[in-house]
Parts: structure tokens; C-alpha cells; sequence
């Protein structure tokens, strides 16, 4: 379902004027979230049609950076840094050209933008009619999803990822619930963006056509299908195996060597576990993911089985390599 807020914007505002001499409103769709609400689906369907999409007057910008995901990322890191230059610049390169934009670490990392910042943003897009995309989901679902990417992906300096606190332990953090409960507070972002008005999606009904239809989007016989998972956390026994391996506090190599090993012999299709393939030294990392595997503990039946499977693969490819080798 969408649900559109009331005008906050005057219908007179001009950007640029077309030829003819029409004049022409720039319009900004501006998908700020959830994280793991589908993000990853959307941004990308948006980019596999992109040319589509152009057909029909509306943009949506080549990506850059490092993320895996074909997503706007300088939108959160401008404001991060004070600043929206690279938004500036996108809106001079694109004049009188209707945007389509994602980046849903616009919500996660909402409360660390300055006013200052949310200021420079409400000034570069003054001139233009501005609407949010906040796509939700089920909490329980949505929290072990969220959960998953914070014990797999990689530390960084920013955020609190690969760690080893349990699900209960998540679940109450405060940020955590307070993410839990955005959809409340969608008046909140409209005033901090600029926002005209925010249309409220949600994962478990047909957002993809309710996202469609906001574009305005009617002939879609051309458009690439949306794919179902496109980015599916693992099962929870891996996670809890990763979750015991984070606690050992291994040199970052190991533990991505030992996270590389588990995505190859389980098959996840996560786009965390993406970063880990590069092994250099495939049998020294086999000998050190047994020794690892040993020093996982549970008496969890699914956890049980999963560690042994770990261990009967590992085992039988480090055999293999030692035979080559002999």
C-alpha cells in the first residue's frame, strides 16, 4: 500500500525551462530505506532498466564507489561529511531531468546527519518537487535480516559489523529498535529532506508494481523482471557458527579466509559474503578453517550438522590438494 502526505511544496517552482520554451519541474524520487527491506532488489532493477526507464523521462544515475550494490552511497557519505556536493553537481549534470535515486543508509545513518548538512541538502533540492520511497517490513523478518549482515560483513571504522552479541542481545539495541519503528516517523524525514510527500511500501505486498505506478509507469512489457531474493541471508546455523568465529578474535585475514570457505561450500547467495573470495594460500587456509571449526561450540542439532558438513568438505578438498601436491 502507498500512502502519500500532504504538499509541502508550492507547484510553481522552475528548474530550467525545455524547448518550446515549457516550462519544467525537476522531480527527485528519492528511496531512503529501510536497510534489508528490499534494497538490493530494487536498486537492481532500477539500474537493469535503466535504459528503460529513460524512455519514459526518468534517470537513474551510474553508481559508483565501493559498494556491491548499484546504489547512490555519496548521498549518506556527503552528509556524513557535511556537505552535498556530489548531489549538486547530479542535479546540474541532470537539469530538468526527473531522478530516481537509492540509498537506504539515508534512514540507517538519519540521526548522525547534522543540521547543517540536512540544511545543505533542503537547499539543493529546493527548486526541485522531491518524494520519498520508504519501503517496510515485518520486524521479526526484517531484525534476523539485519542481524545476519551485522555478524558477516567485514569491521569497518563507521559501523558496528562483525560482531559477536546474540539475536536478544540485537534486538534490544537501541538503534536497532529505533530502525524498527521508521515508518513512524516519515513526517520527520519529509521535513528533514525537503520532501513534497513520502509513499509508504511495504515488502510483503506488490511494492514493486506500487513503486511502478508512482513513476507513472504503465506500458512495463519492455521492463527486466525483479528478482525474488536478491540478496538472501544465510541459515541460521551459519550465522551462529560466524557469530562464535567473530568472538575469537582472529586477524582479519582468517576470518575472512575462513567466511570465504563457508560461502563456497554452502552456496549463500548474500551479498555480505560476496566480499570474502580472494584465498591466497588455499591450503593453509584449509588447515586453519578445521583448527577454527574445532573451537565452535553447540549442542544445537542444526548447528551439529552444519559444522560437520563444514568440516567433512574442508577435509576432503584439503586431501585432494595434498594429493596434487604429492
Amino acid at each position: 500500500m502507498s500512502t502519500t502526505a500532504s504538499d509541502k511544496k508550492t507547484d510553481f517552482l522552475i528548474v530550467g525551462t525545455q524547448k518550446g520554451g515549457t516550462s519544467h519541474i525537476q522531480t527527485i524520487y528519492l528511496h531512503i530505506g529501510l536497510p534489508k527491506a528490499a534494497s538490493s532488489s530494487l536498486q537492481s532493477w532500477c539500474a537493469n532498466n535503466r535504459e528503460f526507464l529513460k524512455t519514459k523521462k526518468i534517470y537513474y544515475p551510474e553508481t559508483c564507489g565501493a559498494s556491491l550494490k548499484p546504489k547512490h552511497q555519496f548521498l549518506v557519505t556527503d552528509l556524513l561529511e557535511g556537505h552535498c556536493n556530489t548531489l549538486n553537481n547530479l542535479l546540474k549534470a541532470y537539469a530538468c531531468k526527473n531522478l530516481l535515486l537509492s540509498a537506504e543508509g539515508l534512514v540507517n545513518r538519519f540521526r548522525e546527519f547534522s543540521p547543517a548538512s540536512l540544511s545543505a541538502f533542503r537547499s539543493a533540492c529546493q527548486f526541485c518537487d522531491l518524494h520519498l520511497i520508504y519501503i517496510d517490513r515485518e520486524f521479526e523478518s526484517w531484525v534476523r535480516s539485519l542481524y545476519s549482515q551485522m555478524i558477516i560483513t567485514p569491521s569497518n571504522l563507521r559501523m558496528c559489523f562483525a560482531q559477536n552479541f546474540t539475536l536478544e542481545q540485537f534486538r534490544s539495541e537501541e538503534h536497532v529498535r529505533w530502525l524498527g519503528s521508521c515508518s513512524k516517523r516519515l513526517n520527520e524525514f519529509e521535513t528533514a529532506f525537503g520532501a513534497r510527500s513520502t509513499h509508504l511500501l511495504n515488502v510483503s505486498s506488490n511494492w514493486l508494481g506500487e513503486l511502478s505506478r508512482i513513476l507513472g509507469l504503465v506500458d512495463c512489457r519492455d521492463l527486466v523482471s525483479c528478482k525474488a531474493r536478491e540478496n538472501e541471508s544465510p541459515v541460521p546455523e551459519i550465522i551462529e557458527i560466524i557469530r562464535q568465529v567473530n568472538a575469537m578474535n582472529l586477524h582479519e585475514e582468517v576470518r575472512s579466509n575462513f567466511i570465504g570457505l563457508v560461502r563456497e561450500y554452502r552456496h549463500c547467495n548474500h551479498l555480505g559474503l560476496g566480499v570474502y573470495k580472494k584465498i591466497s594460500n588455499k591450503e593453509l587456509a584449509l588447515h586453519s578453517f578445521l583448527e577454527i571449526l574445532s573451537r565452535v561450540r553447540s549442542v544445537e542439532p542444526l548447528i551439529v550438522s552444519a559444522i560437520s558438513g563444514l568440516r567433512y568438505q574442508c577435509e576432503s578438498e584439503y586431501q585432494k590438494l595434498r594429493a596434487v601436491r604429492n
